[in-house]
């Protein structure tokens, strides 16, 4: 399969790798989406510590092609959305459902190859079920909106509120969406770069 891989600081290149196989709880997944995050490029220029080299994409979605020996939750086929946090589900933060804060996080993308190719694998426990109205490419941004969404579901209601949004990115502009159509009186938004707040 074909997959961008960061080889090293600054460098990136397409090249040609061995196709993922499945493990037994695991399912491959046909990508059909891939974002690209500031977290992707902070690997690039060496400011996040994977080990390189990497294949990077951590919001994406696509259809499962294989599917491990033990999987049934899901099947060749269905259109899913990936979970790229990975979790030992063993250390205290994760037993008091607190995964972001798990002693040995990882992540799809970051410390294992992720979905800037192909192909990537992913355990089905991570894989969401896409409804059928879901265009598969729309999906990667399922990650960042599930982050923006977990912003709100922390804050006290918005309804008449006045919000303020630091950063007019794709979570920022995600918040504006959030603010508006959670009731917010007055939304502002905030940025170091002129071109962004002029779109």
């Amino acid at each position: 399969m074909r997959a961008a891989i960061v080889e090293a600081v600054g460098q990136v290149s397409v090249t040609t790798v061995p196709d993922p196989t499945p493990g037994p709880r695991d399912v491959v997944v046909s990508v059909a989406s891939c974002g690209l995050c500031g977290t992707d490029l902070h690997i690039l220029q060496g400011e996040f510590a994977p080990t390189l080299p990497i294949v990077p994409g951590h919001e994406f979605a696509g259809k499962i092609v294989e599917i491990g020996s033990d999987v049934t939750e899901l099947a060749v086929g269905d259109k899913v959305a990936v979970d790229p946090s990975l979790y030992c589900h063993e250390c205290r933060y994760c037993r008091a459902g607190r995964g972001n804060l798990c002693d040995r996080w990882n992540a799809i993308g970051v410390s294992k190859p992720g979905g800037a190719a192909e192909y990537a694998v992913a355990p089905v426990a991570n894989c969401v079920k896409l409804p059928d109205h879901i265009d598969v490419r729309d999906a990667a941004l399922i990650e960042p909106l599930s982050c923006a969404v977990r912003g709100y579901d922390v804050l006290s209601s918005t309804l008449g509120a006045e919000v303020l949004i630091y950063g007019s990115g794709t979570m920022g502009l995600m918040m504006l969406e959030l603010a508006k159509r959670t009731g917010a009186a007055a939304v502002d938004v905030l940025d170091i770069n002129p071109e962004r707040l002029a779109t």
